[in-house]
């Protein structure tokens, strides 16, 4: 509450706020409040904020409250629109020298309710078919029992690699030129479950095995202070396209040099006619 022996004073601005809140992707995450409140004017009123952690604080909608609420009213927060965001929430009281302070702001039965989940993190696109897959769950009602983690490989049938484990990290040994999702499932103490995927469940996350390519057959000329280089890519998937880069050092920075689409042997060609000279290094990567 705002004071609990007296009323509040004039020219109050206090804000009573959480600790950071992981918000998960999936799920139905709710605050939930219980509030009573007595103010003489619409300037002195109780404002419920929030913000993602770094950032300004701001108003929610609708929770302002002024005058006289009379009895404890519950009040739910939907979380949803901060998936994947670490959060607070504030609690401000504000006051001016007006009109007759009266009791405040009293809140209780504060509760965050965040039902079962799982999620995975990004994976990046690979070149060689060992992914690393890590992925985490949680939940308010009870402690994680057992995860069950789900791999589908290009347009076929979710399959199961991983059941009831507690683990909380892998690695998919996969086959280049494959694109490969995953899902997790889980359990906890509560009894609450996530159900396996189904033919049209979204994966959590996804990852592609391109076919690396190799720069072969390097030719060098040298004219005052350009060069020119060219060279081959060879071992490729057709049709795919590759971004070369150039740099005047193996760590960069990094600049394009333009785009080879492979033919249908996976292979291309590539010539930069105004390459400075005299040392320059080169890489193919995949556009994002």
């Amino acid at each position: 509450g705002t004071f609990l022996a007296e009323n509040y004073p004039y020219n109050s601005n206090g804000l009573l706020f959480s600790p950071p809140i992981f918000i998960p992707q999936n799920g139905l995450p709710q605050f939930t409040y219980h509030e009573w409140y007595a103010t003489a004017t619409s300037a002195h009123y109780g404002q419920v904020q929030i913000r993602r952690v770094g950032e300004e604080w701001s108003d929610v909608a609708n929770t302002r409250v002024f005058g006289s609420g009379t009895t404890w009213a519950e009040k739910i927060l939907d979380l949803t629109p901060y998936a994947g965001d670490t959060i607070q929430i504030g609690f401000r009281f504000v006051s001016n020298n007006f009109g007759t302070p009266l009791a405040g702001w009293f809140l209780d039965a504060v509760s965050l309710d965040i039902p079962l989940y799982t999620s995975i993190a990004p994976i990046d696109t690979v070149s060689i078919p060992i992914i690393p897959i890590s992925w985490m769950g949680g939940s308010t009602d009870g402690l994680i029992t057992g995860f069950d983690v789900y791999v589908r490989t290009d347009d076929g049938d979710w399959a199961l690699w991983l059941e009831d484990t507690l683990q909380t990290s892998g690695v998919w040994i996969g086959e280049a030129n494959r694109r490969y999702r995953f899902y997790v499932a889980a359990r906890d103490s509560s009894g609450a479950s996530i159900a396996p995927p189904e033919a049209g469940t979204t994966a959590q996350a996804d990852t592609f095995v391109i076919l690396p390519v190799r720069l072969t057959n390097v030719a060098h000329s040298t004219n005052a202070s350009v060069s020119t280089v060219s060279f081959d890519l060879t071992g490729g998937t057709p049709g795919d396209a590759w971004n070369i880069r150039r740099a005047s050092t193996m760590k960069g920075p990094w600049t394009n040099a333009g785009i080879v689409i492979l033919d249908d042997n996976g292979n291309g060609q590539f010539a930069d006619n105004n390459a400075p000279a005299p040392d320059i290094f080169y890489d193919a990567i995949k556009p994002d």
